[in-house]
């Protein structure tokens, strides 16, 4: 007869690494899954920023690459603010069940 025994943390498999059947912990994913992120803007507020003093970025084809580049830079920001929020509910739902 198989039990179950009560865990103090939730472990899951990594997605991205299927084959070893690596575990860790929730927090640990979402931890590095953040910092990821936050290296990628980083790297886009850099880039953005560089850009913008540039004085030759004031033709139409540099604006319009500029404009792209902010979209894709707020999608990004506005997807991790939710990320953040659902994760931060789920855990919540978590604890209180």
């Amino acid at each position: 007869m198989n039990y179950i025994y009560p865990v103090n943390q939730v472990d899951i498999i990594k997605a991205s690494d299927f084959q070893s059947q690596e575990i860790s912990s929730l927090e640990e994913v979402v931890s590095a899954k953040y910092s990821d992120i936050k290296m990628d803007t980083d790297i886009q507020v850099s880039q953005i920023m560089e850009m913008v003093s540039n004085q030759e970025s004031l033709n139409p084809e540099s604006l319009a690459k500029l404009q792209m580049m902010l979209s894709n830079y707020s999608i990004g920001i506005s997807l991790a603010g939710t990320l953040a929020r659902k994760t931060v509910s789920a855990v919540e739902t978590l604890l209180k069940s």
